[in-house]
């Protein structure tokens, strides 16, 4: 552009052209996630060994880095007693939804403790036998559409340390998928199925999203 341009087609033409540039560019930015960053925060006692494998899951399934949060102590008040000793994992997650600051897009709570929830069906009644699913225990908890979730390595143990840090990171992977708003997925080789409380399901399972899935994150 020089100078005659400007004076042939007028100072009004250029600047109405400036403005359109900027509110594309302002409307661009405002569909990109404003932050990639999930934090993850370990709760009572976590090895440190796990942390790396899951860090390393998220970063290469969705892109987002991940920062370590300082370790906290689960309050008393989310412990229950009912069939056996376990902290509610609906009430972590509520405390994890409470503490996430705004620069991370999400939070995952981290612990070798058993954690449990209370199963219903889709109308919210508890499911029968009520004794047996008032205190359900779980692998991992993540609510649809929410920021946190938990998980746990109580009921993932297995015969070899790789073995449970595969499946640490499955359901890892599994719960932040619901966090970004994931439903289960009929497809059996993705992570997002519906284990059922199976580790065999979870075994089963690879470390990928399917086509679908991906489609619904983008």
């Amino acid at each position: 552009m020089n100078f005659k341009s400007i004076i042939k087609h007028g100072f009004k033409g250029y600047f109405s052209i400036f403005l359109l540039l900027q509110l594309f560019s302002f409307s661009s930015c405002e569909d990109e996630p404003k932050n990639k960053v999930i934090g993850l925060q370990t709760l009572n006692y976590f090895p440190d060994f796990y942390l790396d494998s899951i860090s390393a899951a998220i970063h290469r399934c969705y892109g987002y880095d991940t920062y370590v949060m300082p370790n906290i102590k689960i309050p008393d008040s989310h412990f229950i007693k009912v069939k056996s000793p376990r902290y509610r994992a609906d009430s972590i997650i509520n405390m994890l939804n409470e503490r996430k600051p705004d620069s991370l897009a999400h939070i995952l709570g981290l612990t070798c403790v058993d954690i449990s929830v209370t199963k219903r069906d889709k109308l919210g009644r508890i499911l029968k036998p009520v004794a047996f699913y008032t205190d359900w225990g779980v692998f991992g908890y993540g609510y649809v559409g929410k920021p946190g979730s938990v998980v746990s390595t109580f009921r993932v143990q297995g015969p070899n340390q790789k073995l449970v840090i595969d499946r640490m990171q499955k359901i890892s992977l599994h719960e932040l998928g619901h966090n970004m708003g994931l439903p289960h997925c009929p497809n059996k080789n993705c992570f997002m199925r519906d284990a059922v409380e199976s580790i065999k399901t979870v075994d089963k399972e690879g470390k990928t999203l399917c086509s679908d899935c991906k489609k619904k994150l983008r």
